[in-house]
């Protein structure tokens, strides 16, 4: 989704693959070594080219992919909204491709917290109107399989989402904003909200992370 609509938190995926550094490979579509070419007594001279690739990752070494969501729009905010007390978004956090990883003992950890804030709670702050001028934000939770993150452990780079081993292991993710904490005059609401979330991941020791 490109529009930027009001209440939209983009997320900012930072995700830090263990021992994964960007390789520029040489291109080898000219052929292979199967291709032939001519020496002839009248083109007694030929070049053949000769190329390879050299990874910066050994054997062995853990290489994944983790899919998390970008961008998360809660809409139109509304006190009391029509009976919804909350507004509700589904999304998932999911690993589409692990390699190397010693599945008896490593797990891939996905962490995440409020760029701006945190650990001390997710949070989309004012950016236009009186939302801006007031200093106002709204608050949101965020549930991985239904577990509050905001009461789970607090870890060095964030809330685990999950500890994930196998391709296509997935968590459901629930962002929840409750619109009853919009209290008072309506107008001192009035504007665009806007926040940033921090995915981290890296590969942990199974009894690490739990």
């Amino acid at each position: 989704m490109n529009m930027k609509k009001k209440m939209a938190p983009l997320l900012t995926a930072a995700l830090v693959a263990a021992n994964v550094v960007p390789v520029l490979a040489v291109d080898t579509s000219g052929g292979n070594v199967n291709d032939k070419q001519d020496i002839t007594d009248t083109q007694q001279t030929v070049n053949t080219t000769v190329v390879a690739n050299v990874s910066k990752i050994d054997p062995g070494d853990v290489t994944y992919t983790v899919s998390v969501p970008s961008y998360v729009d809660f809409g139109e905010v509304q006190r009391n909204g029509e009976g919804e007390y909350n507004k509700v978004l589904s999304g998932e956090v999911k690993l589409t491709e692990v390699n190397g990883l010693d599945a008896e003992n490593n797990r891939i950890a996905v962490l995440v917290q409020d760029t701006k804030n945190g650990m001390e709670g997710f949070r989309i702050y004012g950016e236009t109107g009186k939302a801006y001028s007031n200093g106002q934000y709204l608050g949101y939770n965020i549930l991985a399989n239904s577990q509050n993150l905001l009461a789970s452990t607090k870890y060095s780079n964030g809330f685990l989402i999950g500890a994930f081993m196998n391709a296509e292991d997935a968590v459901n993710l629930e962002f929840k904003l409750d619109q009853n904490q919009i209290t008072g005059e309506l107008d001192n609401w009035e504007g665009s909200y806007k926040g940033t979330l921090t995915f981290y991941s890296k590969v942990v020791d199974k009894a690490e992370y739990n």
